[in-house]
């Protein structure tokens, strides 16, 4: 278990003052929102991370096009059929609708709230000094974190936000969830 992990397990007596989670879509994309607050109560050390901003989003993706300043179809399509190396994006945001396109609210307790906060621990890789590998930020001061697992087309962002609304409890079918549309669907 990595230290992130373990900080979050022995934090769950923490008070937990949020009962709204949000799903962001932008295009193909979906990702987690939820109040910097929370998160940081959680989990102090994002907060310089994180800044001032009072809501944080959290997304999976391809380590070589999500987030890149150069994207191209060559990029896109290796990243969709060779399973590469994934990458956690944290950006902040004043209101949740800033974050994306469409964003929609999503009801949670305090125990849904752990639950998903401990599947986003669980996805950052960690350097042999249990810190977050940065792997680049972009000017717009959103970084991006190496994180565990394969991204490909069968494992992609929606089946990571997907798989975060499972762990928050929610009745959500993340395994065959690969499109943006097939999350959304899904929500109240």
């Amino acid at each position: 278990m990595n230290k992130l992990s373990l900080w979050l397990l022995l934090s769950l007596s923490s008070p937990i003052f949020a009962d709204t989670i949000w799903v962001e879509r932008e295009s193909y994309h979906t990702a987690l929102l939820l109040p910097t607050a929370v998160v940081v109560a959680h989990t102090p050390a994002l907060q310089t991370v994180i800044g001032e901003q009072r809501y944080v989003r959290f997304g999976w993706g391809n380590q070589d096009y999500y987030g890149a300043s150069q994207k191209s179809i060559a990029k896109a399509m290796k990243a969709l059929f060779i399973p590469s190396a994934s990458v956690v994006e944290i950006a902040g945001f004043a209101e949740p609708a800033e974050a994306g396109a469409k964003v929609v609210a999503v009801e949670v307790n305090k125990e849904e709230v752990q639950q998903l906060l401990g599947f986003i621990s669980t996805t950052f890789k960690f350097d042999s000094e249990h810190k977050p590998i940065l792997v680049r930020t972009e000017p717009t001061g959103f970084r991006y974190y190496a994180a565990l697992g394969r991204y490909h087309l069968f494992r992609n962002c929606n089946n990571w936000t997907a798989e975060g609304l499972k762990h928050s409890g929610k009745d959500v079918y993340f395994r065959w969830s690969f499109l943006a549309g097939q999350v959304m669907g899904q929500l109240p």
